[in-house]
């Protein structure tokens, strides 16, 4: 059944959009190596139910011998195929032999546990769904936040070879070279010309522009997990040497720990992956209620003041919270922090 996508990740967050239209909580990223064969992940909570399924994504005209093939060659735990368009036919047969499936259209079977959701019967558009209701500009992308995010970070990246760019945000050299591309256009990034080099030059803008951006795009794809630590006291006044697992603190729990009076109702911590070490010494229990929250840290080679995340990512995760307090210690950071106040237009 599987077939060559051109964009996983295009058709994966389409799948995810659908999702949420219909009260889903969903977010997916795509990481290849997730397991033999497979895409990514795709978290699903719905009505105090939540799942993590393994994702494949697949591309192209999908046909019922497909799904048999597929469904044949079954792997044990949480699967889903995401792909363009189920027919009917694939629809009847999906649910026929419980394979988790979503389309780009909103058709979507998902059987795990006591999670159900089952809709049928969406036509087919006649313009690609991909698009629809997301920000198609490259630097604006989930992948291009993280270009972004790099070079409003290390300025130093303005000059730097794309490769090391690459790199560092953990992306693609093509997706650097699609957004340098489009930020020389769009007036925020001069490319380099004899005796000169290229700079950022609307620093300011890019970064409010990439604030706004970052809650739609880029942060539903961090989440790893919500856990109730064993001591939640501790963990909530950053007192936790989270370095040992490549951790970083951020939000609430950053702004507290970089000298903000604010009290964090839950901890936020940014690492490369939840381990068994982590789980075991920590004595983690996955709760959706819990005092703690692990996000993905996308990035590599970047880190903030005093074991926090870069304030960039503090200050976008605290505006994001939505409360007034919160945006009182964005607007405080935003005023003392040195590299927030750096971020200008030249």
């Amino acid at each position: 059944m599987r077939t060559e996508a051109r964009d996983p990740e295009l058709l994966l967050d389409a799948c995810v959009e659908r999702l949420r239209e219909r009260g889903v909580d969903a977010s997916g990223w795509v990481a290849p190596g997730a397991a033999d064969g497979l895409d990514g992940f795709l978290d699903i909570g719905f009505r105090g139910v939540s799942r993590r399924f393994v994702v494949e994504v697949v591309e192209g005209q999908v046909r019922p011998f497909d799904i048999q093939r597929r469904t044949d060659a079954r792997r044990p735990g949480d699967h889903i195929v995401l792909m363009e368009y189920a027919t009917p036919s694939v629809s009847r047969m999906c649910r026929d032999h419980n394979l988790n499936y979503v389309d780009t259209v909103g058709n979507l079977f998902i059987s795990a546990g006591t999670l159900l959701l089952d809709v049928e019967g969406q036509p087919r558009e006649k313009s690609a769904p991909k698009a629809r209701g997301r920000v198609t500009s490259p630097a604006f992308t989930r992948k291009g936040l993280q270009v972004v995010f790099a070079l409003l970070v290390d300025r130093d990246l303005e000059v730097a070879p794309q490769r090391d760019v690459a790199r560092i945000s953990g992306v693609s050299l093509g997706t650097v070279s699609a957004v340098l591309g489009y930020l020389a256009g769009n007036g925020f990034y001069e490319l380099p010309r004899a005796g000169r080099r290229g700079r950022l030059i609307r620093a300011g803008t890019l970064f409010d522009l990439w604030v706004e951006a970052y809650p739609l795009n880029l942060r539903p794809s961090l989440k790893l997990g919500r856990f109730a630590p064993q001591d939640s006291y501790t963990w909530l006044r950053g007192e936790v040497a989270v370095e040992q697992w490549g951790g970083l603190w951020g939000a609430e729990s950053a702004a507290a720990v970089l000298g903000d009076s604010i009290l964090p109702g839950t901890a936020t911590v940014y690492l490369p992956e939840v381990t068994a070490d982590l789980m075991a010494r920590a004595r983690l229990v996955p709760s959706a209620e819990g005092a703690l929250e692990l996000r993905r840290r996308f990035w590599s080679g970047l880190e903030g003041r005093q074991g926090c995340v870069p304030t960039p990512l503090v200050y976008a995760d605290l505006v994001a919270g939505g409360g007034q307090r919160e945006r009182q210690a964005a607007e405080e950071l935003r005023r003392a922090d040195d590299l927030l106040g750096s971020l200008r237009d030249r």
